[in-house]
């Protein structure tokens, strides 16, 4: 697990993950993100190397940025972006803080740090592929750390449609081999029909773009989900 942790954090920030995908994201990334007008302070799961950190921030409204990483080779490059994030946030006078907490999602719950419900929004970007038990993570987040109101948002590859067409067989019998470097990336999970699923939401959108650059032909979902206030 050490090894493979240390393999997929060097391919992601530095060698041809991370990088190409923003490019190719970036402007829906833009759009999506700015739509959401997200405020307060946000839950950010699996923040990686962080570059989705400059999007959160640009919302100027965001006071405080909880970033949860499980992986600590991932750390010097977050440490860095969190750094020019914060730098320019200050250059504004608007100042915004990041913290980090070094676990996987389920024992960030479990700590002292996690104070009920205190989150106006929780980010799942490119994560919930990787998580265990999506299912499950998902609804503890609704119910234990989100506002009533709150807004769950997410970017994620998603499994193609239909269903046992032949780009989902494909990339299921190319799970085994990805499973060697993926860092627990399962390429084939439904996961918008997780987020609709797991909590009792009182909004649900999401929308499937497809990214012909993108060298893995998968579909990708960005979508938000509303916690019914109370």
């Amino acid at each position: 697990k050490t090894m493979r942790s240390r393999l997929f954090a060097f391919l992601w920030t530095d060698l041809w993950g991370e990088e190409k995908i923003d490019r190719t994201l970036r402007d829906q990334k833009n759009v999506f993100i700015k739509k959401l007008a997200l405020e307060g302070t946000v839950l950010d799961v699996g923040t990686g190397g962080g570059i989705q950190l400059k999007y959160l921030a640009d919302c100027p409204k965001v006071t405080h940025i909880v970033c949860v990483e499980p992986n600590r080779y991932f750390r010097r490059t977050l440490d860095q972006r969190i750094a020019e994030v914060v730098s320019a946030r200050e250059a504004t006078k608007n100042t915004i803080e990041i913290t980090v907490f070094d676990g996987t999602i389920e024992e960030y719950i479990q700590s002292s740090s996690a104070a009920p419900m205190q989150f106006d929004a929780i980010t799942c970007l490119l994560v919930l592929c990787s998580i265990p038990t999506p299912l499950v993570n998902i609804r503890r987040l609704h119910d234990r750390c989100l506002k009533p109101g709150g807004k769950f948002a997410f970017i994620e590859h998603v499994a193609p449609e239909p269903r046992g067409g032949g780009l989902y067989i494909f990339f299921s019998l190319l799970q085994p081999i990805w499973d060697l470097i993926g860092d627990g990336c399962q390429l084939c999970r439904p996961t918008a029909d997780t987020v609709r699923t797991a909590a009792h939401w009182a909004v649900v959108e999401s929308d499937i773009y497809f990214f012909p650059k993108l060298q893995v032909p998968l579909p990708w979902a960005f979508g938000v989900a509303v916690k019914a206030s109370r």
